[in-house]
């Protein structure tokens, strides 16, 4: 392989086993691995089963286990809707005891379009609950691809809440304004819904 070109490899997680072995050659180019689980072991097997109906989620544990113990970084994506919501602290909470925190880390992402879906996205404030609550998990990496969560994530070393003095990292109030379906202001899109970030009129 091309020994300047880093791989990212995104998989169902229940075929490491077969994948590793393939790869032995290029390990170096491979930046990491990625795996979404939808919760806790009920949520996860009620949505990704098997076709003969078993559930997926113990295979798709080994499978990270495998990644790991081979060597590779393992990035444990969680797709968070209004259904699996409770169940994300509880699995965070065992996956990081069972990992060391340069071995794996978690990538929260959100279900957006409820049209495509029967799932109901979470809002932000529930989101921005979430995260404070996972953050205080001894040795845990949180990653996210929400805007705002990202920006917590980079800014956690930061007083309390000081997006306001902070605004231009993220978004432009003075000159961007962002109207809901209720005509309520907020700073930006990924604000919308937390009173904390409406804009003055």
């Amino acid at each position: 392989g091309n020994p300047t070109r880093s791989i990212r490899i995104i998989t169902n997680g229940i075929n490491a086993s077969q994948i590793i072995p393939l790869l032995s050659k290029i390990k170096n180019q491979v930046q990491y691995f990625t795996i979404t689980v939808d919760g806790d072991r009920e949520i996860h097997n009620l949505r990704r089963p098997f076709a003969s109906g078993m559930g997926s989620f113990y295979a798709t544990m080994e499978s990270i286990k495998l990644i790991i113990q081979a060597g590779y970084y393992c990035v444990v994506r969680i797709n968070i809707d209004s259904d699996n919501y409770d169940s994300i602290y509880t699995f965070c909470a065992r996956i990081s005891s069972l990992y060391k925190a340069d071995q794996f880390c978690i990538s929260l992402a959100r279900v957006e379009d409820a049209t495509k879906s029967d799932r109901v996205s979470v809002s932000m404030d529930k989101l921005t609950e979430l995260y404070y609550s996972l953050k205080n998990i001894p040795s845990i990496v949180l990653d996210s691809n929400i805007p705002f969560i990202r920006w917590l994530i980079q800014n956690e070393n930061e007083h309390d809440f000081v997006f306001r003095d902070h605004w231009e990292t993220y978004c432009a109030p003075h000159c961007i304004k962002v109207y809901d379906v209720d005509g309520q202001a907020y700073w930006c899109n990924e604000s919308m819904g937390n009173a904390f970030f409406l804009a003055d009129t």
